[in-house]
């Protein structure tokens, strides 16, 4: 021991005087220390002898409890404490004694107290060599149990809790007492008194321990003591953590990532950085420090640059003890932009060129401009098209055939740079835009016109020619109707024409039209010319002026040629009210002014000159339109009184004529005037009404009983019109103005009731007599009128609606009549609906889609604005997994349904206030499936008038087909003809023409509806005519066993027969050998005996009178499915059954079994065979039942009904003897079709015989049962020799078969049925026909029982999954009490009574001993599992009272907390630290997140017990929210963690999900069979499946986790459990590389080839599979799965952008912690930074050289020297690091969109071998650790994105290593064969080759040698 504070200062003053020094003084008269004086001597120090300082006290405390003592001593040197009990030394081996060292003491705990051994006296004996020992004693007092203490006696009543506070900051540690006297409080700290002689600890008066400004020192177990006389009580243990913060470095001012700077110029760069422990900051630029380390500064960091003359880059650098992190600025001079280069020009067309052209810069561009501009043509400025991101641009609106010259220049954040190099270019041609001009035409004589034009305005590249256009023109002809394109035309190629051979003297329009290389273009004018020479042409360039209102001005120029020949001009127009009016005009005058016209008018003009030789044609119209005038008066003008303050007036618009243009507005001015005198009293007051259709108005705010004068005006453009002449009105007299303060208070909310108070009008004009008060609706037109008496002034109104909007209006009447109305508005309350949505309808939109609409509710019951409609929607047979979606709209779609299932949909509406009550469960069916399009359609033209088609059907059950056919391919499919036919593939179209035939087919669904069309196929063939061929050779009828055919005779005559040769066959398999037939003086034949559904070739050839035969015709046919027979009666048994006879007519085809259904008298009156649903047949309640089920080969030809016995799955039950039957025959084939039978003939039990003898049947009715027991007989004898025959031939096969597939279990012995296992005591007491027909399945045959059950699309699945039974007829009365129908998460998944967890009840408190939970047997083991549901916040205490109660160590939860926006769990366990949930107290210990799954441990304690026990709670989080997994092994291997990690001597195993029902069922199920199989190499799932229905409902609770079930297992009998410990790896692997007793191979061969079991569906590629995309696969082989494919943004307008060949794979830790990816191709380089950018992906992995063994294995898909641009994104190399076995490269990258970068990483392995894989792994091993040490250090949340060349190899090998280890790490585990097949199972051959798999293992092995390798 030290010595005391006292004998340390005797020391150093004893040192002190014994030491000598001498002090000399220095020149400068400064004391100096000469240390060479001084002088020690020996020193004896002072010693004491012990005593005690501090006594222990003596202690009472009951059994089993905790008490402490304290003894302190002094003395020189320190004492040693020992203790005795009762005298006796305390040895160290009892576990219940514990000492404690404290300071200058000790602390003897016992823990816990015996009363028998522990009542006794201890004594601390203190010794030190010096002197006598001290010793000091105490009692304890053992009390022999709690109830014994004195009532006084001290308790804990507040026990402290855990706490977890931050270093330096305060905590607080609770706890209370009681007892008599008050006891006494301390504390203890892990077993010692806390000292509270430090001021920063304080005890208060409750016994609270505050600890101020908390040290990492205060962290400890801390205790209260409670202690008087009576006793002393401890409280539970409490831990307190004070938190020291270790803070990373980070930035909290990061420099910018780019700073500009001029040439020259000055810039300060800004670092800081903050962490705990504060980081140094310095600057680097590369890898040298610009200042030195040592003067580095803390935490700021600020660089200084001085004339700034070239770019670079610097880098701050941040560095602590938990990291380093840095941030690059690159420092960029500034500058103008190079010109860019290689300007291309690509995509010429005549209106758009597409440019094209190279950066030239290695710093980023902004932008870009186009400068462009016509090179030839003088003063057209350069146009510009600006901000230009990409390096390519298409400019459009470009002048055809014209020489353009372009440039581009670059723009950055300076400015432009240079234009680039100028680009010419001519674009294409186009027609021309404009006509021909100056069209003339002059006849040269009566015969021939000559005809001239200029070329176009704008030619659109060169005219290669002209058409004229001619014909002639009747009289009074409107050639609008004609056009021009039907006249004759004549081509030229100048610009002059001579039309010849015309008829004289007649009028000809001709027009002209310019053509180029392209096409024509616009014809000229019409220009009109007569046949007689001196006939003058027409006028040219007619033009108008318009003047005014009612004058046009005409001008015109005289014809050409002409000379002086013209005598007259007569000009024509238009008039609407004289008709066409004719103006003669003499020459040379060339114009004339229209006069007196009408105003806004239009008039049609055109002038024709005359001569002395006639009148000359027209010249083209020409239209003017008058100007506007002031319109004439309105017409009609009335007035009417309205009240006594308005007027209405009435008027009809001015007559056409006097309109003068548009009628915009009309005019009413009014005045009040002196009915005597008719003199205006005040101004007069202007109205105007806008709009000229308006024509009444009513005038308001007039003086009552007053005359006023009215007149209207309209009004044009020009201004007012003519006023009308006055009207007079007079107003009624006054009535009562509006009532005053008017107001509607809301006085009650619900019901809603207001109270309406008002003051009387202000003027009342008389006496008041009464009031009236009218309210409703607003918008309604139903308003409720109350009369009120004049002398009341408020109403209270009662009985209005919720929700709604009231309008009230009140009026005072006095003698005239009501006056004006006093109105406001009131909302009543909202509150929520009432009723429901009305009208709710469903209609299927496709297989999937339905589409959903409906009403509001009823007016009266929506009690307020509806603001949400909710609509919830579940599968009929699965009410638990409900969907609900929220709409505002009265109809909306739902997608994502299932095919050919029932839904149940209800609704409800909601206000403000709520939801209403829901609607009725609506069911809705979708639709099944619609067939696909038939394919491989082929026309073959028969004969000129028929065509055959023949298609390959779809793998879709098919009703029947429709052939569209069409001798036009109009897209408009009704305007096609159409052909319906059953369902075959062959089919011939008939009475055609000889023209060009499109074909379509469809196939029609069993439901009715049709699917896609096929593809169109065109048939143009015309077949020679050969006169020895028979002609028109077709199928004209077909059925299942029979075809008809019919033809006509060949056109040589003299046929003496014809021959026919034909054949079947199906799917190319010939099934009916040729055959021949001969027909004579016929040419129609039936044969028959044929196969159904099998496509006939038929031959047919003429035999002539010579002997000759002609050519062979052919043509195909296809009989139909086959129809089955009805049963018939054969005979009464005296057994009281019924024989009858089965029979299918030939063969129905693929049938998967038969039905033999019986229909009483009530049902075969009413339907027919086929109408009858499958589910209404196996319903329990249907009187229609199927009495047997027979295996499609295995139909009797007799079958007994009545006899009571099973056939199938089916009972034949006894028949009613009082009752009529009839039965009927179905077959469902493999594609699910079904096909029924007719009736039989009725027949009953009671009459012995059937009701009506069939006519065929004879009266010697014994003969017939005489014949019927000899052909029995031959019939068994016949049987037994077959029977022979095939037992013997299937023996020899057995003795050459193949051994069955390889099985691998556990190797537990095989044993015989456990009589105990819960499952078999089932069957044994329960034998139902279901269980019967059900047996356990042996492991060697599961394989091949799957194969079965998922045949014909699961068919088999679903009817044993259906057959399972429900198990509903238990009770659940304690669920349905009302005090525990809130602990049920879903209503309908109950707690049955007898399966039941019980808890033990709280205080009787009334369902205590409830929780919606139910032991579950295991293999074996009753109650091995307890199934609930996921707890609610109410059931939170209940369900840790369970796992308490029920000793549970592990806890399964197969669901996450929300799925689907749905919660499926509440959390039900603390996130940190301890919570109590009721008299449980839970505290999480440990979290361990995984890729699949998460472990938390917890410690769970009881209030009142001091037992602490440790849970385990496993969260499976690989199940989807919806159906099941894609592969079982994520969840095999979760549940052989859970296994390892469960006690085998803890209680029940609690499983849960959200109803505790479906997927809790389907785990139970697989853990309990595993169990099974490691027994008795029998699986029993339907057995277990039922057993478990019978304890819990629902379990299992979809076929597919039914389905899922099956798979895991086989899966797991496949692989085996290859699970190792690591300690055990060398020895694995010495057995794998041996071969296997009594095999060739090694078990690694066999290892790997298991591997490849699994084979991927076709369907599971569909993106990589697309033709846009299938060039981006570097394999055509390794092919991205499509659940687990990188799905990329897709570009607007671009198929197949989202698709690159990658796929996420999950880590050991996180799932999509990896892409594996091929090695970029040169096309999807690109595609490849794209990918890293969007998935946040900032390490690269690189596996491969860029040529190995002469071949690219990977583009270069980086820059090497200078930065590089791929899209969007600009690459800048920033570093290249070589290292022994690797070599890093570091890239900044940057979205040129928005300026944001990043830096990227790329770690290429350079040591892999072009052949094989590398002699060793611990290089490898290095690499893997350096890449993940690189991500953590960094802390990028990315995937690491992992290529090779085609990904899959070495990536495998990469990804798997990884997951390996780190699995070795945390576990101490390995299993490389599930690691791999889980990695296949996320995308194909992942570790491709048995080497790359034995490296893995190699590497592995060496890796044990450096466990913790990542650590270093």
């Amino acid at each position: 021991m030290k010595p005391s504070l006292g004998d340390q200062v005797l020391i150093f003053l004893a040192t002190l005087c014994l030491a000598s020094c001498r002090l000399s003084e220095a020149d400068d008269g400064n004391l100096r220390a000469n240390t060479s004086t001084l002088e020690f001597r020996f020193v004896n120090y002072v010693t004491h002898e012990p005593s005690i300082i501090q006594s222990p006290q003596s202690k009472k405390a009951p059994n089993g409890g905790i008490v402490s003592f304290f003894c302190k001593a002094s003395g020189n040197p320190a004492p040693d404490i020992k203790w005795q009990k009762n005298g006796n030394d305390l040895g160290t081996s009892k576990q219940r004694y514990l000492v404690f060292d404290m300071p200058f003491g000790s602390v003897l705990r016992i823990e816990p107290v015996r009363q028998r051994r522990d009542d006794a006296m201890f004594t601390c004996t203190a010794t030190n060599g010096v002197g006598e020992a001290a010793s000091a004693q105490a009692q304890l007092t053992v009390y022999p149990n709690d109830m014994e203490m004195p009532r006084t006696a001290p308790k804990i009543v507040v026990q402290p809790n855990l706490k977890s506070v931050e270093k330096d900051r305060p905590a607080s540690m609770q706890c209370a007492t009681e007892g008599t006297p008050p006891p006494r409080i301390y504390w203890l700290k892990d077993y010692i008194p806390v000292d509270i002689s430090d001021p920063r600890i304080t005890v208060s008066e409750s016994g609270t321990l505050n600890i101020m400004n908390s040290r990492k020192s205060d962290q400890g177990k801390y205790e209260c003591v409670a202690e008087n006389e009576a006793g002393v009580a401890y409280s539970y243990a409490a831990n307190l953590y004070v938190r020291v913060r270790n803070v990373a470095p980070r930035f909290s001012i990061q420099p910018p990532e780019m700073l500009d700077v001029m040439p020259g110029g000055d810039i300060n760069i800004t670092c800081v950085a903050v962490g705990s422990p504060m980081p140094v900051v310095r600057w680097k630029l590369g890898v040298t420090d610009l200042a030195p380390v040592a003067d580095a500064p803390l935490g700021k960091n600020v660089l200084i640059l001085k004339d700034v003359q070239q770019s670079a880059n610097y880098t701050c650098f941040a560095a602590s003890d938990l990291g380093n992190i840095e941030a690059i600025t690159q420092v960029k001079v500034k500058a103008l932009p190079n010109p860019p280069v290689h300007l291309e020009i690509s995509e010429v067309t005549a209106t758009s060129v597409k440019l094209s052209w190279d950066e030239g810069n290695n710093d980023p561009i902004d932008s870009y401009i186009i400068n462009y501009k016509p090179k030839y043509k003088q003063g057209v400025e350069s146009k510009s098209i600006s901000g230009i991101v990409e390096t390519e641009h298409t400019i459009t609106g470009l002048v055809s055939y014209t020489i353009y010259e372009f440039r581009v220049v670059a723009v950055n954040n300076i400015g432009r740079g240079r234009p680039s190099e100028p680009k010419e270019c001519t674009t294409g041609e186009q027609q021309p835009s404009t006509p021909p001009r100056n069209v003339r035409a002059r006849p040269l004589s009566t015969s021939t016109l000559y005809v001239q034009w200029d070329e176009p305005e704008i030619p659109n590249g060169l005219i290669l020619g002209y058409q004229v256009y001619y014909t002639l023109k009747e009289e009074g002809e409107n050639l609008a109707e004609r056009p021009y394109y039907t006249w004759q035309n004549m081509a030229v190629t100048d610009k002059v024409a001579n039309i010849r051979n015309l008829s004289p003297n007649r009028t000809y329009v001709v027009c002209v039209l310019g053509r180029t290389s392209v096409g024509d273009g616009p014809p000229s004018e019409y220009v009109e010319v007569l046949t007689r020479q001196g006939v003058p042409e027409q006028p040219r360039n007619l033009q108008t002026e318009v003047r005014g209102p009612d004058q046009i001005y005409v001008t015109w120029e005289k014809p050409e040629n002409s000379d002086d020949i013209i005598t007259s001009y007569e000009l024509y127009y238009q008039s609407p009210s004289r008709g066409k009016v004719r103006v003669t005009i003499q020459p040379p005058v060339e114009s004339y002014l229209l006069e007196d016209l009408i105003p806004a008018t239009v008039y049609n003009i055109h002038v024709l000159a005359k001569s002395e030789r006639g009148t000359g044609p027209e010249s083209p119209v020409v239209q003017a339109t008058t100007q506007e005038f002031i319109p004439g008066r309105p017409e009609r003008v009335r007035v009417e009184t309205v009240n006594s303050t308005a007027i209405r007036v009435r008027w009809s618009s001015p007559a056409p004529d006097k309109r003068n243009g548009i009628i915009r507005a009309y005019v009413v001015i009014y005045g009040k005037i002196d009915i005597s005198s008719m003199q205006l009293i005040g101004s007069r007051k202007r109205h105007t009404i806008s709009g000229g259709q308006v024509t009444e108005t009513v005038i308001t705010g007039l003086q009552p009983d007053s005359s006023y004068k009215f007149q209207v005006a309209a009004v044009t453009g020009k201004g007012d019109g003519i006023y009308s002449k006055g009207k007079i009105a007079k107003t009624l007299g006054a009535v009562p103005e509006r009532p005053r303060s008017f107001r509607v208070n809301l006085i009650n909310e619900d019901p809603p009731m207001v109270q309406l108070v008002w003051q009387r009008p202000r003027n009342i004009y008389g006496a008041l007599q009464a009031y009236k008060l009218e309210y409703g609706k607003v918008g309604s037109d139903k308003f409720e009128t109350i009369a009120l008496e004049a002398e009341q002034y408020q109403r209270t109104v009662t009985s209005l609606d919720r929700g709604a909007e009231y309008e009230f209006r009140l009026s005072a009447r006095n003698t005239v009549d009501y006056g004006e109305k006093a109105v406001q508005n009131i909302k009543t309350p909202d509150s929520v609906p009432y009723g429901y949505p009305m009208n709710f309808t469903m209609s299927a939109k496709t297989s999937t889609v339905a589409q959903l609409s409906w009403k509001p509710p009823p007016a009266d019951q929506c009690n307020g604005r509806i603001i949400m409609y909710e609509i919830e929607y579940y599968k009929k047979l699965d009410d638990i997994n409900s969907f609900s979606l929220n709409v505002s709209q009265m109809e909306t779609e739902v997608s994502g349904l299932e095919t050919n299932e029932v839904y149940l949909f209800q609704i409800k509406a909601y206000t403000s206030k709520g939801p209403g009550p829901w609607s009725p469960k609506y069911q809705f069916k979708t639709y099944k499936q619609l067939p696909a399009a038939p394919t491989n359609i082929k026309l073959r033209r028969t004969s000129h008038s028929t065509i055959q088609v023949t298609w390959n059907a779809p793998n879709f059950p098919i009703k029947g087909y429709r052939i569209f056919y069409s001798s036009f391919p109009n897209r408009d499919m009704d305007l096609w003809t159409k052909k319906t036919i059953p369902p075959v593939t062959a089919t011939d179209l008939i009475q055609l023409t000889d023209s060009c035939y499109y074909v379509r087919v469809q196939a029609q669904s069993l439901d009715g509806r049709f699917g896609n069309l096929s593809d169109q196929e065109e048939n143009c063939e015309q077949p020679p005519e050969i006169p020895q061929c028979v002609r028109s050779f077709t199928a004209v009828d077909t059925s299942s066993d029979y075809v008809v055919l019919d033809w006509d005779p060949p056109l040589t005559p003299g046929v003496v027969k014809y021959k026919i040769l034909y054949e079947g066959s199906q799917r190319d398999i010939l099934v009916h050998p040729r055959s021949e037939i001969t027909v004579r003086n016929q040419e129609r034949v039936k044969i028959s005996e044929l196969f159904p559904e099998t496509r006939y070739t038929f031959n047919i050839s003429a035999q002539f009178l010579d002997g000759s035969l002609g050519p062979y015709v052919y043509t195909l046919a296809e009989t139909q499915r086959g129809v089955l027979e009805r049963p018939q009666f054969r005979k009464m048994n005296e057994d009281k059954t019924i024989g009858f006879q089965l029979k299918s007519r030939s063969r129905i085809g693929k049938v998967d079994y038969y039905w033999v259904v019986v229909v009483p008298k009530s049902h075969f009156d009413i339907k027919e065979p086929n109408e009858f649903e499958e589910n209404e047949l196996q319903s329990d309640i249907s009187p229609a039942y199927i009495a047997a089920q027979f295996e499609g080969n295995n139909l009797p030809d007799m079958f007994s009904l009545s006899d009571g016995n099973m056939y199938g799955n089916y009972r034949n039950k006894r028949l009613d003897e009082n009752e009529e039957y009839k039965v009927f025959l179905r077959a469902v084939t493999t594609e699910n079709e079904v096909t029924s039978s007719d009736y039989s003939e009725p027949f009953s039990l009671k009459r012995g015989v059937p009701p009506r003898r069939s006519p065929l049947t004879p009266a010697g009715g014994g003969f017939i049962w005489i014949v019927g027991v000899v052909a029995a007989v031959i019939l068994l004898i016949i049987f037994i020799v077959i029977v022979f025959f095939v037992v013997r031939r299937k023996s020899k096969r057995k003795e050459k078969a193949p051994e069955p597939t390889k099985v691998f279990v556990d190797p537990t012995p095989p044993g015989p049925q456990h009589p105990t296992d819960p499952v078999e005591m089932r069957r044994m007491n329960f034998q139902t026909p279901a269980m019967i027909s059900h047996p356990p399945i042996p492991v060697e045959q599961l394989a091949e029982h799957i194969d079965r059950l998922k045949a014909q699309d699961n068919l088999k699945f679903s009817q044993e999954y259906e057959s399972i039974e429900p198990g509903q007829q238990f009770t659940w009365d304690n669920s349905n009490l009302e005090v525990n129908k809130p602990k049920n998460r879903y209503a309908n998944v109950i707690a049955y009574d007898h399966s039941r967890v019980i808890l033990q009840p709280l205080d009787a408190i009334t369902g205590s001993d409830y929780i919606n939970a139910n032991y579950m047997d295991g293999y074996r083991k009753q109650n091995a599992y307890i199934a609930t549901q996921g707890p609610l916040p109410e059931t939170f205490c209940d369900f840790w009272r369970m796992v308490w109660e029920q000793r549970s160590a592990t806890i399964v939860m197969m669901t996450k907390l929300e799925e689907r926006s749905r919660i499926k769990c509440d959390q039900y366990w603390p996130l940190r630290g301890t919570e109590n949930y009721g008299v449980m107290q839970v505290t999480i210990l440990d979290i361990m997140d995984l890729a699949t799954y998460t472990i938390r441990t917890f410690q769970l304690s009881r209030q009142g017990y001091p037992e602490k026990r440790e849970v385990k709670q496993f969260q499976f989080t690989a199940w989807p929210d919806h159906g099941v997994p894609d592969h079982p092994t994520p969840l095999l291997m979760f549940m052989r963690r859970v296994k390892a990690s469960t006690p085998p001597d803890s209680g029940p195993m609690i499983t849960h999900c959200s109803a505790g029902v479906g997927r809790t069922g389907a785990f139970i199920v697989i853990d309990a069979m595993l169990e099974r199989i490691r027994h008795e190499r029998t699986v029993d799932i339907y057995g277990h499946v039922t057993c478990l229905r019978a304890q819990r409902n629902y379990m299992v609770q979809t076929e597919d986790q039914y389905i899922f079930i099956h798979d895991a297992l086989l899966e797991a009998v496949t692989c085996g459990n290859t699970e190792i410990p690591a300690r055990n790896l060398y020895a694995h692997l010495q057995k794998l590389t041996q071969p296997e007793p009594g095999e060739t191979v090694t078990g690694m061969e066999l290892e790997f080839k298991r591997l490849a079991h699994t084979k991927a569906n076709p369907s599971r590629f569909v993106s990589a599979n697309l033709p846009v995309n299938k060039f981006k696969n570097r394999l055509v082989n390794i092919l991205p799965y499509e659940n687990t494919r990188v799905c990329l943004q897709p570009i607007r307008g671009v198929d197949g952008s989202d698709y690159i060949n990658a796929s996420y794979i999950d880590g050991y830790r996180y799932r999509g912690a990896y892409i594996a990816t091929q090695g970029p191709l040169g096309e999807t380089t690109e595609d490849f930074w794209r990918m890293l950018w969007e998935h946040n992906s900032t390490i690269i992995v690189m596996l491969t050289k860029l040529r190995e063994m002469g071949r690219e294995k990977c583009h270069q898909y980086w820059p090497s020297e200078r930065s590089a641009r791929y899209q969007y994104f600009v690459v800048d190399p920033m570093a290249e690091y070589n290292m022994p076995q690797y070599i890093l490269r570091e890239f900044k990258v940057t979205d040129a969109r928005d300026g944001q970068s990043r830096t990227i990483r790329q770690f290429q392995f350079t040591d892999w071998p072009e052949q094989g894989v590398p002699k060793s792994g611990e290089g490898f091993i290095d690499f893997i650790g350096q890449v993940h040490k690189t991500k953590e250090q960094f802390g990028q949340d990315g995937p690491i994105s992992v290529h090779c060349s085609a990904g899959v190899g070495r990536t495998g090998v990469f990804i798997a290593l990884s997951i390996v280890l780190e699995r070795m790490r945390y576990e101490g585990v390995v299993d490389l064969f599930q690691t791999v097949r889980m990695l296949r199972t996320q995308r194909p051959a992942m570790v491709q080759t048995e080497d790359q798999y034995q490296f893995c293992y190699r590497a592995a092995l060496e890796y044990l040698g450096s466990f913790d390798h990542y650590a270093n």
